[in-house]
């Protein structure tokens, strides 16, 4: 859905495209994960998986500018999914210096920025990651990326942090409501429409 080159903050004042920054991220990522089913670094998985894949982004419009892919979700049939990460290492500097100020202000030695616990929770708990499901992804489109990020900063939208656990189940309870509001609506339209067949002419 959404890979690039790992960017950290620069001074570029050109305007990103989040979409294909997101995007190309995604297919690195992605291939490496492959990569390493086929190295057998990783158990290979079997063929459960729900169709898309749901990244997890990163982003603080003071130190770290740019939309940075965490790791991705591939949801699996059973309800759970498949989360495939960067290690703390492998982030861009930016992320690593907002792993150290929030690992700092809990009590944690800066030296051990990320290795406590996972990059994604961290930043979680910041609330400055995202699992970008399909309501986010038509909000951006609306509203623009920034303009999600800063309403999931401020808790107005969610960061899907449960919801990246049990991606499968989500996914689908999802759908089910979806395509009940089309139902619903479409229900609405026709009675709308006999309505007005009822009414006599003039």
């Amino acid at each position: 859905m959404l890979d690039a080159e790992t960017i950290d903050g620069s001074d570029d004042e050109t305007e990103i495209d989040w979409d294909e920054s997101i995007r190309l991220q995604v297919s690195e990522l992605l291939c490496e994960y492959y990569d390493a089913c086929e190295g057998g670094k990783i158990n290979r998985t079997r063929h459960n998986r729900l169709r898309g894949v749901y990244p997890t982004i990163a982003y603080d419009e003071e130190t770290c500018t740019h939309p940075v892919l965490i790791g991705i979700s591939l949801p699996q049939l059973e309800g759970g999914a498949i989360f495939y990460r960067y290690d703390w290492h492998e982030l861009p500097l930016s992320i690593n210096q907002l792993l150290g100020s929030i690992q700092e202000k809990e009590g944690f030695p800066l030296e051990q920025a990320g290795q406590q616990f996972p990059p994604e929770e961290l930043l979680f708990e910041a609330r400055l990651a995202l699992t970008v499901t399909q309501d986010d992804l038509d909000f951006a489109q609306e509203h623009g990326w920034p303009t999600l990020m800063r309403c999931v900063r401020e808790g107005t939208r969610s960061t899907h942090r449960l919801a990246s656990n049990c991606m499968g189940r989500y996914i689908i309870v999802n759908r089910r409501a979806r395509r009940k509001e089309r139902r619903e609506a479409r229900m609405q339209r026709d009675s709308n429409q006999d309505d007005k067949g009822d009414e006599p002419q003039c």
